[in-house]
């Protein structure tokens, strides 16, 4: 099988999604024992930005490797269309 992201770079994001779990399980925890609603939203808006550090890595990962590998194999302007489809696509509304 072809690896297309570097073996670092897979160990680095299990590891921000692994804290990311932790994180899910303790804010689940907190609304069991009926903690503050504050330090719920908190807990959160953690979660939303280490998500969206996730997201950074990924992008970046991505444009090193899978982008520039399209380019080199004549790929590029549909590499370009499918990220900028996965870019453009709106989140579920909260």
């Amino acid at each position: 099988m072809l690896q297309h992201h570097p073996e670092a770079s897979v160990r680095r994001l299990a590891a921000r999604l692994a804290k990311i779990e932790g994180h899910t399980r303790a804010t689940i925890e907190m609304i069991k024992a009926d903690r503050d609603c504050t330090e719920v939203l908190h807990q959160i808006r953690s979660i939303i930005g280490a998500w969206q550090q996730v997201s950074a890595l990924v992008l970046d990962d991505h444009l090193k490797s899978c982008i520039q590998e399209a380019v080199s194999n004549g790929r590029a302007e549909e590499a370009i269309a499918n990220l900028r489809q996965a870019l453009l696509r709106r989140p579920p509304a909260l």
